[in-house]
């Protein structure tokens, strides 16, 4: 790059020589504009890219804690709908027992009777 500034100095006097440095000056500055934009711009697409991906996260951890929630209910209600069918088979065993105690007591009753009824007639 010094070489073609030596050979433009060379071919241009010294107020030609001031304005082409000039002109590359200006040349580097607006790449440099444009380059301190493009990385802005960059930046600015990363920070959005960063933040939806916070957000996705967000939403995943929300539809995480959303399905546990939901199977926690489920268990809890299969737990009382469980408690429940085990007590009524309690309620119902219990049922059957007294109603076999009953007929084992009637049947009692009714062989005292009939013994009874049987020494009289004797």
């Amino acid at each position: 790059m010094s070489e073609q500034l030596v050979s433009f100095k060379i071919g241009l006097d010294s107020s030609g020589y001031k304005a082409a440095l000039a002109q590359q000056l200006a040349e580097q500055q607006r790449a440099t504009q444009a380059t301190v934009a493009l990385l802005k711009e960059e930046g600015a697409a990363l920070d959005q890219l960063s933040a939806a991906q916070a957000r996705a996260e967000a939403q995943a951890k929300q539809a995480r804690r959303a399905r546990l929630e939901a199977a926690a209910a489920r268990d809890r209600e299969a737990g009382t709908s469980t408690n429940l069918l085990t007590e009524q088979a309690r309620i119902q065993r219990e049922i059957r027992e007294r109603a076999l105690a009953r007929a084992r007591a009637e049947r009692a009753v009714r062989e005292e009777v009939e013994a009874q009824a049987a020494a009289v007639a004797q």
